[in-house]
C-alpha cells in the first residue's frame, strides 16, 4: 500500500548512436503504489518508451495489538469462540485495523472464575481474562424400565436409570460418572412407576457426592453408584 519513491528509480537511455544517458526524472510509473507482498512488476514511460521494473513489498508488521474479550460468562468445560474476541492491530504510520487471523492459547475453559488466555498476532500478544463459571447439575431424571409392578414389589435397582442434566444442556447417565464437577452436596430424585393396579407409585431416592464420588439411599443406607452400570449392579 505504501507509495512508490520515484527518486529510487534511474533509467538508462541508449540513444542511437549508441551512447547512453541516466535519466533520474521526467518518467512516469503504473501502479504507482507497492499493491502486494512480494514481487510487483511496474510499468515506467519515458518519452513514447516503455519497460517493466520489479520490486519487491514487504509486509507492515504492526507495532501493537489490543485484544478484548466480549464473549460473556462460559461454563466449565466448554470452548471460548473466537467471534467473541476483539484484536486491533496498530502501526507505525499510525493507522490501525480490526483482524481475525489470530491464535489463541486455549479453547477449552477449564478453570472457574477468570481464566487467562494469550492472544497472538504476528508475533505480538495480548491477554484476555474470560469469565469462567462452574459446570453443575441442574436436574435429575429418574426412569425405571421394569415395567408394571405387584403391590408391595420392590423395584429392581437394576433397572432404575438416572440421568443428570448440566447447566451447560449436556447430560449423562448417572452411573456412568466417574469424576464429579457440581457443586452440590445431595439431591433428591422421586421415582414415578406403574404398578399393576393401574395407579402410579412412587419412591424417592437420595442422592449424595463425597469426594468426587457418587452414592444413592432408598432408606437403606448409603450405596456407591457404580461406573459403567445402569443401578448399583
Amino acid at each position: 500500500g505504501s507509495k512508490i519513491d520515484l527518486s529510487k528509480i534511474t533509467l538508462e537511455l541508449t540513444n542511437n548512436d549508441k551512447t547512453k544517458e541516466t535519466i533520474t526524472a521526467g518518467f512516469t510509473i503504473s501502479p504507482d503504489t507497492v499493491k502486494e507482498v512480494g514481487a510487483n512488476t511496474i510499468t515506467v514511460s519515458y518519452k513514447g518508451f516503455n519497460d517493466t521494473v520489479v520490486i519487491k513489498g514487504t509486509e507492515v508488521l504492526p507495532t501493537n495489538i489490543t485484544a478484548t474479550y466480549n464473549g460473556g460468562t462460559v461454563i466449565e468445560g466448554s470452548k471460548i469462540s473466537k467471534s467473541g474476541i476483539l484484536v486491533t492491530a496498530y502501526y507505525p504510520d499510525g493507522t490501525n485495523k480490526t483482524v481475525s487471523d489470530f491464535d489463541i492459547s486455549t479453547e477449552t475453559m477449564n478453570t472457574v472464575g477468570l481464566q487467562e488466555v494469550i492472544v497472538t498476532y504476528k508475533k505480538l500478544t495480548a491477554t484476555i481474562y474470560v469469565p469462567v463459571t462452574a459446570k453443575t447439575v441442574t436436574q435429575l431424571e429418574a426412569v425405571y424400565n421394569g415395567g408394571a409392578l405387584e403391590q408391595y414389589e420392590s423395584l429392581d435397582r437394576k433397572k432404575l436409570v438416572v440421568t443428570a442434566t448440566y447447566n451447560d444442556g449436556s447430560s449423562v447417565w448417572l452411573s456412568s460418572i466417574k469424576t464429579n464437577p457440581a457443586t452440590r452436596d445431595s439431591y433428591i430424585v422421586t421415582v414415578k412407576y406403574v404398578s399393576l393396579r393401574g395407579s402410579y407409585d412412587y419412591e424417592t431416592v437420595y442422592f449424595q457426592v463425597d469426594n468426587n464420588k457418587w452414592y444413592y439411599n432408598r432408606g437403606n443406607g448409603w450405596e456407591p453408584v457404580k461406573p459403567n452400570t445402569s443401578m448399583n449392579d
